[in-house]
């Protein structure tokens, strides 16, 4: 039976996670972000966790206009490490490309926090606040409808890892989305307080 999919035989079947990952490396650097995407998804199957198949994913999306699946993908890198930054940076250069200048801000700031040394980061960071002040008018930030995600911790214990997280992540709308359960939350808790 045969693959619909173009790209089902650039990924053979024996291979793993880190070398998929690779193959969609060398399709992102030659510019064929279909393909990358591609490998990048064959990779999640393996490691559906992790933080730099979501954000690679991310930029490709972006490469290719497709702004809402960028942002979907570096919201995933965020919830799967929120201390991850260039899960934030992704996010951010997909806010800003949506016209989101603020919302973008808040992003790369998030990532800065993390990495006050990622160059990149900071000129995008500069450019974004610019923009946000300058084309007020354009500003799509205030036009999207935002989730309340306020999260309290019911264990003192848990407090000081929570109050790290959001010393250091600006867009708070994250911190809790890498809770593993968050759905039953309660039993979550109740597990880390007697291991």
């Amino acid at each position: 039976m045969s693959s619909t999919n173009p790209f089902a035989s650039v990924v053979p079947p024996e291979i793993g996670p880190i070398k998929i990952k690779k193959l969609g490396d060398e399709a992102f650097n030659s510019k064929e972000y279909q393909k990358a995407i591609y490998c990048y998804t064959k990779a999640l199957e393996f490691q559906p966790n992790n933080p730099i198949l979501y954000a690679n994913r991310s930029v490709c999306w972006g490469e290719l206009g497709q702004l809402n699946r960028a942002l979907i993908d570096a919201d995933s890198a965020i919830r799967a490490n929120p201390m991850y930054p260039k899960g934030h940076t992704r996010r951010g250069a997909a806010l800003f490309a949506m016209k989101r200048y603020k919302d973008a801000v808040t992003s790369l700031q998030s990532s800065l926090n993390i990495d006050p040394n990622d160059e990149l980061t900071k000129k995008a960071f500069e450019i974004a606040k610019e923009k946000a002040e300058k084309c007020p008018e354009e500003d799509q930030s205030d036009k999207v409808e935002k989730k309340d995600t306020k999260f309290t911790p019911r264990y003192k214990h848990l407090k000081e890892i929570y109050d790290t997280i959001y010393e250091n992540i600006v867009d708070k709308a994250f911190i809790p989305a890498y809770l593993p359960y968050r759905d039953n939350l309660d039993d979550w808790l109740f597990h880390m307080s007697t291991e």
